[in-house]
């Protein structure tokens, strides 16, 4: 997933507790993502194409052992990317299937990589892509995040994905939710949840946390002029 906004959903922790560390990040010099992040592009790439059927299971398995070149490194295609990617496509079809079973005849609409947008809530420059969002008017509102990292992340109160929700609801799903589940697949991570970690909140939750992220791009300094 890739954030290039300047209020990149993927550092709203920062931006948000400490707006002027966006002028200092902006001062430093460009640099080349490392391998863990090379890495976790790839397991990310896989993940998608399998969930959206673009990569079959056993094409999947010969890739194992293989290398691809992804931002100047070297990344082997493991059999744990492939575990990973299995079990995330069984959550995912779980989810919509639970939803799809819920009362009513509103559609339950799936997307990977949403391209999502807190313009108003927020500010036009947060912007991002979600991993997966499945939703169903009225009743609820999922946002995924996969993450590859072997530093476990927690859910509960997460910047990054409250600003997602807000994003999607925004720009995608609309406020009409019972409540809003936010999801941290980290299937590297030991954690006492689980790889799986789940937190629910409701649309009025996310609207307050908004506003505190709005209140936060008040104390921005102006972006550089190159």
């Amino acid at each position: 997933m890739g954030d290039h906004a300047r209020l990149a959903p993927s550092a709203a922790k920062r931006w948000i507790n400490c707006p002027a560390s966006v002028a200092l990040i902006e001062k430093l010099p460009s640099q080349r993502a490392g391998y863990a992040a090379a890495e976790g592009t790839v397991a990310h790439d896989l993940h998608e194409r399998f969930h959206e059927g673009k990569l079959e299971y056993l094409e999947f398995v010969a890739l194992i052992g293989t290398t691809v070149m992804q931002e100047g490194h070297e990344v082997e295609i493991t059999e744990e990317m492939l575990d990973s990617a299995v079990e995330y496509d069984a959550a995912v079809k779980d989810d919509i299937a639970k939803l799809e079973a819920t009362r009513g005849t509103i559609a339950t609409v799936h997307k990977t990589e949403a391209k999502v947008s807190a313009a108003d809530s927020i500010d036009p420059e947060c912007k991002g892509t979600a991993d997966k969002i499945v939703y169903k008017r009225g009743k609820k509102l999922i946002v995924r995040d996969l993450k590859f990292g072997r530093n476990a992340v927690e859910v509960e109160d997460n910047e990054q994905m409250s600003v997602y929700a807000v994003a999607t609801m925004e720009s995608e799903a609309g406020w009409a939710f019972e409540e809003v589940e936010l999801i941290i697949d980290q299937p590297r991570a030991t954690h006492e949840d689980g790889r799986e970690r789940r937190w629910l909140t409701t649309p009025q939750a996310l609207k307050e946390f908004a506003a505190k992220a709005k209140a936060a791009v008040l104390f921005l300094p102006p972006r550089r002029v190159l």
